[in-house]
């Protein structure tokens, strides 16, 4: 990967502000980030398998449990790093 290659990252959260706030951060320090925002676990196995990301976040909702989306990242894209936030 070239310095200049933004990094795929795929978070997972109910609400979009998150993800705008994890890639301004990012891209503040100097990290090219291209995130991809998922609100429904159903689109995680489709969006892992697509974008061979290079790490995956969890922010915990409601409607988000973090037990279900290590599953889900297991299954998808074993040794992917996950992080829940």
């Amino acid at each position: 990967m070239s310095d200049t290659a933004a990094v795929p990252l795929v978070v997972v959260s109910a609400a979009r502000d998150p993800v705008e706030a994890i890639n301004a951060l990012l891209r503040r320090q100097g990290i090219a980030a291209r995130c991809t925002w998922i609100a429904t676990l159903n689109d995680l196995p489709d969006t892992l398998a697509d974008l061979n990301p290079e790490l995956l976040l969890c922010l915990p909702a409601e409607n988000i449990d973090v037990a279900a989306v290590a599953a889900l990242c297991a299954s998808c894209a074993p040794g992917l790093p996950l992080l829940a936030v």
